[in-house]
C-alpha cells in the first residue's frame, strides 16, 4: 500500500513538474517576444501549443422553427423580433461569421494566420481575432493576437498582439502589418483605421519617472486603409503628460477584482469615434473625437479629433469596464464588468448630471473580463457576454429581443455586432441595400 502511495505521489509530482515547465517556458518565451527576441519565443512556442483549443463551426442548418436556426455551436433565439440587420460574429480563431436576419451563416471570412504572416512564430491554432472592422467593400480589418491558452503571470496575460491585416471575403490578405496592436480596431469617418498598441517602456518617461518598472507604454496608431502603413502614432503617456490629468496614472483607482497587472497602467481595450449625431447631443464632445476605454484606470479619455490631445477624462459608474462610447442620444455607454449587484451590465450615464439614465442586463450578464456593447437604432442595446458565450439584444425599455448563444465549452464568444447591409449585400445575396442608422 505504501509502495502504491509512493508511486502515485511520484506520478503527481511528475505531472506538476511538467505543468510548471510548460508554464515557465511559455512565460519566458512570451516575455522575450515582448522584448523583441523572436528566436527565443520561437523556441518556447511549443509550450503554448500544448494547450491548444479548437472550434470547427459548420454551416448552419434549419432548426425546429422558421426563426430558430442553429449550427453546431451557434443558436439564435428570438423573443420578440429578430436582428434587423446582419450580424458579424467572432468566436475564437482567425475566422468571422456573417449571420443574416434569419440566423443563418451567410458567409465566413477564414484567414490562416501563418499564411497572412508567414514570418510569424505562432501557429494558427494559437491565434484569434477579437472584433474585426467591416470595410465598405466587404473586407475585414482584424488584429491578430495570441489566444489565452495558459495563464502565466499577469504581466504576460494581456494583449499579445501579433499584427494587423486586411482580409478579403475569400480569406486572403490585402495587406498585413506586423504592428503589435491589441484588442479592437476602429474605422474613422474619413476611412482611416485606428488601432491600440503597446510596448515595454525601456527608459523612464520624463513626466512619470516615478513609475515602477517594468512598465508598458500604450498608445494609438492610425493605419492607411489601402496599404496598412502607419501614418500616425502617439503614446498615451505623452498625451497624458501634457493634459494636466497625469495624477490619474500616478494615483490610479484600485479595481475591486485586483486584476491590475504590475506594469500595466492603462489596459486600453477600445477606441470609439464620436459620430456627428452623437456630437449634436453631447456638449462635451465634437464629431470625430475619440473615446478610449482604459480598463485599469476604470475610466475613459476623450481625445481631440485633430490633435489627439486629452480633452477630458470620463469616470462613470463602472469598474474595469470595456467598450466606452458616446451614444446618438448624447450619453456615455459602457460595458460595466463589475456591476454593483454582482455580474455585469451595460450602463448609460449622463456626464452633465452624473446620473445613470439606463441599464441593461443587470440580471443576465456576467463577464468579469472582456465584454462589449453596441447602441441599436430605437434606443436598445446589444450586449456581448464573452464569458457567458451569449449576445443579447435589448429593446429601449430593457426587454430581450433576441439572443445568440455559442455552446462550445472553453471557447469565448468574442464579439457580435450589427453591421450595415451595404458592404455585405453581395455576400448576403440580397437586393439593393438600405442606409443604416448610426451606432456607437
Amino acid at each position: 500500500m505504501r509502495r502504491l502511495a509512493a508511486e502515485l505521489s511520484k506520478a503527481a509530482a511528475g505531472v506538476a513538474l511538467f505543468g510548471a515547465v510548460v508554464w515557465v517556458s511559455f512565460s519566458a518565451g512570451a516575455w522575450l517576444q515582448e522584448q523583441g527576441v523572436p528566436l527565443a519565443y520561437r523556441a518556447a512556442v511549443g509550450a503554448e501549443t500544448v494547450m491548444q483549443l479548437g472550434a470547427d463551426l459548420r454551416e448552419a442548418v434549419v432548426g425546429a422553427g422558421p426563426r430558430s436556426l442553429e449550427s453546431d455551436a451557434l443558436t439564435l433565439t428570438v423573443a420578440r423580433d429578430g436582428p434587423r440587420g446582419p450580424l458579424l460574429t467572432v468566436t475564437e480563431g482567425t475566422q468571422a461569421l456573417l449571420i443574416d436576419r434569419e440566423g443563418r451563416i451567410a458567409h465566413r471570412w477564414d484567414a490562416h494566420h501563418e499564411r497572412v504572416f508567414p514570418d510569424s512564430a505562432v501557429p494558427d491554432a494559437a491565434v484569434t481575432w477579437r472584433e474585426p472592422v467591416l470595410m465598405p467593400d466587404g473586407d475585414l480589418v482584424a488584429v491578430h493576437r495570441r489566444r489565452r491558452l495558459l495563464r502565466p503571470i499577469g504581466l504576460l496575460d494581456q494583449h499579445r498582439g501579433l499584427g494587423v491585416a486586411r482580409i478579403r471575403p475569400d480569406g486572403t490578405a490585402r495587406w498585413a502589418t506586423p504592428l503589435r496592436a491589441h484588442h479592437v480596431p476602429a474605422r474613422t469617418r474619413d476611412g482611416g483605421i485606428l488601432v491600440l498598441w503597446r510596448r515595454p517602456l525601456k527608459a523612464p518617461h520624463p513626466a512619470f519617472s516615478g513609475l515602477d518598472r517594468p512598465v508598458f507604454d500604450e498608445g494609438l496608431a492610425r493605419l492607411d486603409p489601402a496599404t496598412g502603413a502607419v501614418t500616425r502614432r502617439a503614446s498615451f503617456l505623452d498625451l497624458f503628460a501634457g493634459s494636466g490629468l497625469g495624477n490619474l496614472l500616478t494615483h490610479p483607482p484600485a479595481p475591486r477584482d485586483g486584476a491590475r497587472s504590475k506594469g500595466e497602467l492603462f489596459h486600453s481595450n477600445t477606441v470609439r469615434p464620436v459620430s456627428p449625431r452623437a456630437a449634436r447631443h453631447a456638449p462635451f464632445a465634437e464629431a470625430g473625437d475619440l473615446v478610449v476605454s482604459f480598463r485599469n484606470l476604470c475610466a475613459a479619455a476623450l481625445l481631440d479629433a485633430g490633435t489627439w490631445k486629452v480633452k477630458t477624462v470620463l469616470r462613470g459608474p463602472w469598474i474595469v469596464q470595456h467598450d466606452v462610447g458616446v451614444t446618438p442620444e448624447g450619453t456615455v455607454a459602457a460595458f460595466d464588468n463589475l456591476a454593483p449587484g454582482g455580474g455585469s451590465r451595460v450602463v448609460r450615464w449622463d456626464p452633465a448630471t452624473g446620473r445613470i439614465t439606463r441599464t441593461f442586463g443587470d440580471d443576465v450578464l456576467d463577464s468579469p473580463y472582456r465584454g462589449a456593447r453596441q447602441y441599436l437604432p430605437g434606443g436598445g442595446t446589444l450586449a456581448v457576454d464573452a464569458w457567458g458565450n451569449t449576445a443579447v439584444a435589448y429593446t429601449a425599455d430593457g426587454r430581450v429581443r433576441w439572443r445568440l448563444t455559442h455552446a462550445t465549452d472553453g471557447i469565448f464568444l468574442n464579439s457580435t455586432r450589427r453591421v450595415p447591409r451595404a458592404p455585405v449585400a453581395r455576400l448576403l445575396d440580397s437586393e439593393t441595400p438600405r442606409q443604416e442608422d448610426e451606432t456607437s
